[in-house]
């Protein structure tokens, strides 16, 4: 049922995941759009756009960030990565 639902896996708690992110990602300003979802039996996706500074490299920002997911389970990940204008 929780896969049909698409409901956040009862194992992970975004908030932590999130807090995670922002912790180990150097040049991250703002994430938004943040989704956690299992798509089969363990196994979850993420959906998140990001926000970095305009001296980031996204390339690096998503590699962080997919090392970061690593340790939750999640293995599918669609990261927009947005730059500051500012």
């Amino acid at each position: 049922m929780r896969i049909l639902m698409e409901k956040t896996p009862k194992t992970t708690d975004p908030a932590v995941v999130r807090d995670d992110i922002i912790k180990n990602t150097k040049g991250l300003k703002n994430i938004e759009d943040f989704h956690i979802w299992t798509i089969s039996g363990g196994k979850y996706a993420l959906l998140a756009h990001l926000r970095v500074s305009k001296e980031s490299d996204p390339e690096e920002v998503h590699e962080s960030v997919s090392k970061t997911l690593g340790k939750y389970g999640i293995c599918h990940i669609t990261l927009q990565i947005l730059k500051v204008k500012q």
